[in-house]
């Protein structure tokens, strides 16, 4: 092998081995949080409302970098979570919830960050 031929291939093995060792990671909510009864309680509320997600389009967001590793986060997959774990916890409040209602809370994850 000519030294020009052992220069490129060890280019290449460590172009390569740069390309290859970069990580990208998708961040999705892990679970629910639950929140006691007893530090919220129950709600009054006369009106059944309407849980929408307010994030237009899914796409994946950078949202952290260290190093070669990089996080995303799909906003609208976030919001979804929030909704669902927002509406069950108003359920179990005594809250009407109903996709039909007038009176409409929108809900939007706009941000999010790893620590």
């Amino acid at each position: 092998m000519t030294k020009t031929q052992k220069l490129v291939l060890t280019s290449l093995i460590v172009t390569l081995t740069f390309l290859l060792s970069a990580c990208s990671h998708i961040a999705v909510p892990r679970g629910p949080i639950p929140v006691k009864m007893d530090v919220v309680g129950p709600m009054n509320v006369n009106k059944a409302i309407s849980l929408e997600n307010g994030v237009p389009d899914s796409k994946l967001t950078l949202i952290a970098s260290q190093g070669f590793h990089k996080w995303y986060a799909d906003y609208k997959v976030w919001t979804s979570f929030v909704v669902s774990q927002l509406e069950s916890e108003l359920r179990g409040r005594g809250v009407q919830i109903s996709p039909d209602s007038q009176e409409i809370l929108r809900v939007k994850v706009e941000q999010t960050g790893l620590y």
